[in-house]
């Protein structure tokens, strides 16, 4: 009666409650094996608490780098993770460096500094200094370097050491009637000799007959060589004296002239120089015609004529008569060959003799 209407006492509950098993654990796991699979279902990141806990469990100096990274943010709902790990690596990879392509000069350097390390010795000269020339007290020369120098200095030995340059050959051809124009040219002669030239001097043939020479008191000057056309060739240069016809040259010389047709067609007086010389019977006789008109057998042939110019002072003034002007030396004869060649006229073909052997010297050296 008194279970049923107190119920069980105090002790007895006790007692029961003691033998009895705890209800709550079981639900307490269910509950946390539920919250851990939901977890499991909804979190991206589940994949990656092993790892954490792994790195965990290492040293701290290897966790150190670690906490630099970004965490992975969560993707979108629908997205993929696969681009976050192809995009991760990529961060890591550095690019090349680009000493990569500089020149072999440049990647020598970090042997360099080696060396110098172990045993320090003063940096080598740059190329540059070294290809100049300039010497570096601080390096030891460079055999090859000399080397290279020394056929240079050869070379320039050996262009010193070349042989003198051959003598310019020039001939002196005339036609003298009383024997002023061959004084003009023995003047010549002696200036061109004065230069190093070698001089040769020529007479062309004559056209008139001894009868006609013996009524104009002329001389033949048989010990001077005839000259020929084929003799023309052999020189560097010619320069030409004459007497006045008229305002040209004596009909003898131009006869010579006239059968060159043959050296003409070969060329083979282009190229070389020339210069004239004459004689007239009175002051204005027509010495500077007469040298004019023969250049047309300079400029036919290629001649390159040489004019006399005002360099030597004989050339001007009034104090006295003289022949000769800037076409070239000349003398007065008067119109019976009395007047003889004086000094200063002399004295003016011995400077055209010069100054065209100087020319010539440079021209054929």
């Amino acid at each position: 009666m008194w279970k049923l209407c107190c119920g069980p006492s105090p002790v007895v509950q006790q007692a029961h409650q003691a033998s009895e098993p705890a209800p709550a654990a079981p639900a307490a796991a269910a509950a946390t094996a539920t919250t851990t699979a939901t977890t499991a279902t909804t979190a991206p990141q589940a994949t990656a608490a092993p790892k954490v806990e792994q790195n965990a469990a290492q040293p701290m100096q290897e966790i150190t780098p670690k906490p630099a990274e970004a965490p992975v943010p969560e993707p979108a709902v629908g997205a993929s993770a696969v681009p976050e790990v192809i995009l991760s690596p990529a961060k890591e990879e550095q690019p090349a460096p680009a000493t990569v392509a500089e020149p072999a000069a440049v990647v020598a350097e970090p042997a360099v500094q080696e060396n110098a390390e172990e045993s320090p010795k003063p940096n080598p000269e740059p190329v540059a200094e070294r290809v100049s020339g300039e010497p570096d007290s601080s390096s030891e020369p460079v055999p090859v370097e000399s080397a290279k120098l020394e056929p240079v200095q050869q070379t320039i030995v050996e262009s010193s050491a070349t042989p003198a340059s051959k003598k310019p050959v020039v001939f002196i051809i005339i036609h003298s009637m009383w024997g002023h124009v061959k004084t003009l040219a023995e003047s010549i002669s002696e200036g061109l000799v004065g230069q190093g030239c070698e001089v040769k001097l020529y007479r062309v043939a004559e056209t008139l007959s001894d009868e006609v020479l013996a009524k104009m008191y002329a001389q033949k000057f048989e010990d001077v060589p005839l000259i020929t056309t084929d003799e023309l060739t052999k020189a560097d240069g010619f320069l030409v004296g004459f007497g006045t016809r008229f305002g040209s040259c004596s009909a003898q010389m131009k006869a010579f002239w006239d059968s060159t047709g043959s050296v003409w067609q070969q060329g083979g007086l282009a190229g070389k120089y020339g210069g004239c010389f004459t004689s007239s019977a009175s002051q204005h006789g027509g010495q500077e015609t007469t040298i004019a008109t023969f250049l047309s057998h300079f400029v036919h042939h290629g001649i390159i004529y040489v004019p006399l110019g005002y360099g030597h002072p004989g050339i001007s003034g009034t104090e006295e008569v003289f022949g000769g002007g800037p076409w070239g030396a000349g003398t007065i004869s008067a119109s019976d060959g009395s007047r003889l060649v004086s000094d200063r006229e002399k004295l003016t073909a011995k400077y055209q003799g010069e100054n065209f052997g100087k020319l010539l010297k440079r021209a054929v050296a």
